[in-house]
């Protein structure tokens, strides 16, 4: 209230001194009017000075004028004069300080009511719009199935591929049986270490010794016929040295006359005869000698089959297997006596899919691993590569050895060889479950950021066993259903939860083919469950491989000699 009285004071104040102003500017006007009054002459001009008249009346409006324009010019400073000295009175004055203050604080009030009225009628209603919004949303993603995701990772630079395979002994032979009889000693057993030439069994061979026999007295035999024949040869040079002495005497006698034509020529008719006979001779004891060589040939025959009634080892090793026992009767060729291995270094075949099979080279590190030896693994190296696919698996056979001095392992385990090939795709790993084959083709199904599901037709490449490759349709970081069902179809609003563990670049997984020999084939499968793909699973040797065990005897014994492995892989 004292603010308003004296603001309305200094209102009065003020318009009480614009109108002394107004009535002195006034009475000044009047006294210029009354001078200008005295100035003008008393008596009228002469009307025949009538042009100087008009020129005294222009100069009189003009000087009103120029009376009126300086009139308000001095009211304009005298007003200027009056706002300064009263603005610098408010500046000596605190009262007025503190009233102009007070002014612009409220003024500064009212603005800030004014703003903070405009904000609220501006953001509350979109405050209250947004929660409702985010209510509903909530509300929609309570009632929104959800369903598990996980992103699409992009493939590492360089991919461990594991295959599986068993091992074998890098030299392995049978021991059978070359002649027919009846094993009559057996001096090792399995698990016997052996050396090359130790005998390990005795045979015996009635027959084959009565044919040795006869083959002995053929031998002898044709010996002596041989001689015979070369003592008729001697008779026979001997008859021809006469008769030539004969012939050549008769033959000067009757170049004198001596004899008769006709003995000279009967004297050489003999000796020609004669030497034919020596001819002759020669020849039969050619055949003879031949007759001794085949018979003795026959004879070294036999007793080379009866050396084999002796079986003895090939090279140094353990016997893996034995068959028979003594007494058993044994057929040549057919009957397998005892197996042997050398172990102290093994090899296992495996096959490499054809998306890895170039980065395969020999020399290449490879580590084996055991279920019998968990958490340690083998070193190896590839030895031999077949370079070559095989048309119906499209993989490549590869020759995996390592050391087993410490005869550690054992042939037939079945193991995992881990080799660690620089990826040749560009694609990404997504989990094996998430692949969708139908009709229309292979898809995933990836959720948007609109939470919408689209089914994407992607291109597969190596198949990692619980991780899939895909080279295209598929970029990294998409969401894509783990395990999709019935409800994932194109379109459909789901609430993606994401998988606790991301796929990564797993070992890519295989088979190997045991036994002694390389692979001749090997299946695929792949098992499909709701619209998504399965995966290809190995079968261990335990489980898939085909055991046989031959035995005759109460003493019989025999280790598994390896079977194959019917394993599954897709390229």
């Amino acid at each position: 209230m004292n603010d308003e009285r004296k603001d309305s004071n200094s209102s009065q104040q003020s318009k009480s001194g614009d109108a002394q102003r107004g009535n002195a500017s006034q009475g000044s006007g009047e006294s210029r009017g009354e001078n200008d009054q005295n100035a003008r002459p008393k008596y009228p001009p002469d009307p025949r000075s009538s042009g100087a008249v008009d020129d005294q009346q222009k100069s009189d409006g003009k000087g009103r004028g120029e009376d009126k324009s300086a009139q308000s010019l001095e009211q304009k400073q005298d007003q200027q004069n009056k706002d300064k000295k009263q603005k610098e009175r408010r500046q000596q004055d605190p009262r007025a300080r503190g009233e102009s203050n007070r002014k612009a604080k409220k003024i500064a009030i009212w603005v800030g009511v004014v703003f903070l009225i405009l904000l609220a009628i501006g953001v509350i209603p979109r405050l209250i719009r947004r929660h409702h919004l985010a209510s509903e949303k909530k509300k929609q993603q309570d009632t929104t199935p959800t369903v598990t995701v996980v992103l699409a990772q992009g493939a590492l630079p360089t991919v461990d591929v594991e295959l599986s395979g068993t091992t074998s002994a890098l030299t392995e032979a049978p021991l059978l049986a070359r002649a027919d009889g009846y094993l009559v000693k057996r001096l090792v057993d399995i698990g016997d270490r052996v050396h090359a030439g130790e005998l390990l069994a005795v045979v015996a061979s009635p027959d084959l010794d009565q044919e040795v026999q006869q083959a002995k007295a053929a031998v002898s035999q044709s010996k002596s016929s041989l001689e015979q024949t070369q003592s008729g040869l001697e008779q026979a040079k001997a008859n021809k040295g006469l008769t030539q002495i004969t012939a050549e005497r008769w033959a000067r006698l009757q170049q004198k006359g001596a004899v008769s034509r006709q003995e000279n020529d009967t004297n050489q008719t003999q000796n020609q005869a004669q030497a034919a006979t020596v001819s002759a001779m020669e020849a039969n004891v050619r055949a003879a000698g031949h007759a001794v060589a085949s018979n003795q040939a026959s004879l070294d025959r036999y007793l080379a089959l009866q050396n084999y009634e002796q079986v003895r080892a090939p090279f140094d090793g353990i016997i893996t297997e034995r068959d028979l026992d003594v007494g058993a009767l044994i057929s040549t060729g057919t009957t397998v006596l005892y197996r042997v291995a050398q172990i102290d270094i093994l090899r296992t075949y495996i096959d490499v899919p054809q998306l890895n099979a170039p980065a395969v080279r020999v020399g290449q590190h490879a580590a084996v691993s055991f279920a019998e030896y968990p958490g340690k693994s083998f070193d190896g190296s590839v030895t031999h590569i077949s370079n070559s696919l095989d048309p119906n698996t499209r993989t490549m056979v590869t020759e995996v050895q390592l050391p087993n001095s410490d005869r550690a392992l054992l042939p037939g385990m079945y193991g995992t060889v881990k080799l660690s090939l620089p990826e040749t795709g560009s694609g990404v790993i997504i989990p094996g479950e998430s692949l969708i084959v139908r009709a229309e083709g292979t898809m995933v199904a990836v959720i948007d950021d609109q939470e919408k599901v689209h089914l994407t037709k992607v291109n597969v490449g190596h198949d990692y066993g619980n991780t899939l490759e895909i080279l295209g349709g598929l970029t990294a970081g998409q969401k894509v259903v783990a395990n999709p069902d019935d409800t994932v179809q194109e379109g459909v609003h789901l609430r993606p939860v994401l998988a606790k563990e991301e796929p990564k670049t797993p070992p890519a997984t295989g088979t190997g083919i045991p036994g002694n020999a390389p692979p001749k084939s090997q299946g695929q499968t792949q098992k499909n469950s709701g619209g998504s793909s399965g995966q290809s699973s190995d079968q261990s040797s335990g489980g898939s491989s085909d055991q046989s065990q031959q035995g005759k005897g109460s003493e019989h014994s025999k280790q598994d000699s390896g079977g194959k492995n019917k394993n599954g892989s897709t390229d």
